[in-house]
């Protein structure tokens, strides 16, 4: 959905580098429905585009491999299991480790995480990795089982508060902008009360009373590089290439809590 604004700024990114590389481009979304991404591609395919960039969503994974079979496709922030669909992804696992030991450092030994839906690659990914962090670590662990929307964030955000931890982390920037609108309306005080990291660094993180901790992706990096490998293949003739970007963590003052 363009309404989150990681994917808007992906497909900005998509845009502005195929106009480079003397591409239109036509931009769909499907807002997490499979019918709506199998409407979406039937009418890319139709309208004979060179190649197509995608989102994947599991309940749609049939069609898209139904596709790759006569267009170059390329997924791009998710993977489908079992599919060798290539991908454009980014790696949890070091902007996580990274936001856990900072936590550590400061004395935090019980943390939430909103966790996006686990139907994603990147919802299990990197519940996978913060579990298996903070278990190292000797952290206590309080889950919250959301999905890619601001109303989960808002809602997880409030159950963790219920159980005390002393740091938060979203697992999205959807959950992310949820998680602070709990936080104002719990009369939590960000940096002073609890310690608060969320994900993708856009410039709203950094301007809010205690600006936000971040685990970034690179969300630029990863569009221009699937619009990049995406050419590429037109002229090998071959399937386009996947590629991995590692996150990392931006330490800011919403962190700065120490219980």
């Amino acid at each position: 959905s363009l309404v989150n604004p990681f994917f808007a700024a992906m497909a900005a990114a998509i845009e502005d580098e195929a106009n480079q590389a003397g591409y239109a481009t036509i931009i769909t979304s499907s807002g997490e429905s499979s019918p709506k991404i199998t409407e979406a591609i039937e009418a890319l395919r139709a309208r004979q585009v060179d190649g197509i960039i995608a989102v994947p969503h599991i309940e749609a994974a049939e069609m898209l491999e139904d596709v790759a079979l006569s267009i170059p496709l390329l997924f791009i922030d998710r993977h489908l299991e079992g599919s060798n669909i290539p991908a454009v992804i980014s790696d949890a696992a070091p902007g996580i480790k990274a936001a856990l030991e900072a936590l550590n450092s400061r004395g935090h030994h019980k943390v939430g995480y909103l966790a996006g839906p686990q139907t994603t690659s990147t919802g299990r990914d990197r519940l996978q990795d913060f579990r298996r962090y903070a278990e190292e670590l000797g952290m206590d662990q309080i889950i919250h089982h959301g999905g890619y929307l601001h109303e989960e964030g808002f809602r997880g955000t409030q159950k963790l508060l219920e159980q005390q931890p002393t740091a938060i982390i979203a697992g999205d920037s959807m959950m992310t902008f949820g998680a602070l609108e709990a936080c104002y309306r719990e009369n939590v005080d960000i940096g002073k009360q609890l310690a608060l990291i969320g994900f993708d660094d856009f410039v709203f993180m950094r301007i809010q009373p205690a600006p936000v901790a971040i685990i970034d992706q690179s969300v630029e990096h990863m569009g221009r590089t699937a619009l990049r490998n995406l050419v590429q293949s037109f002229s090998a003739k071959s399937p386009p290439e996947g590629a991995v970007v590692q996150t990392r963590f931006i330490p800011r003052e919403s962190i700065e809590f120490t219980p």
